[in-house]
């Protein structure tokens, strides 16, 4: 579990802690807490920032987590509500204020 001043995030908490990430101060830190939250669903080869497009103007960041296992994944973007990107990987949106 990770927890600071401005809040709390635990990985049994699915979709409401994804949403608690546009709380934390740094990039650093939306990171390693989404490496938590994802990593309770099974092993996780990789989290990358997907860069913006330039016509796009918003305070929401994206993620591509790569998955070892299709059955991790799968299971892991239903329960936070996230896109599933192929066979093994989700595409998680975490708004920035």
């Amino acid at each position: 579990m990770y927890s600071n001043a401005k809040t709390s995030v635990s990985a049994g908490s699915g979709k409401q802690a994804i949403e608690a990430l546009e709380l934390l101060d740094s990039e650093t830190q939306v990171q390693d807490v989404l490496s938590e939250i994802v990593g309770a669903y099974g092993k996780v080869n990789s989290i990358s920032l997907v860069p913006p497009r330039k016509e796009v103007v918003r305070n929401e960041y994206k993620y591509l987590v790569n998955f070892d296992s299709t059955q991790d994944a799968m299971a892991a973007a239903a329960e936070l509500k996230c896109l599933l990107v192929g066979f093994s990987a989700l595409l998680v949106s975490v708004s920035r204020s």
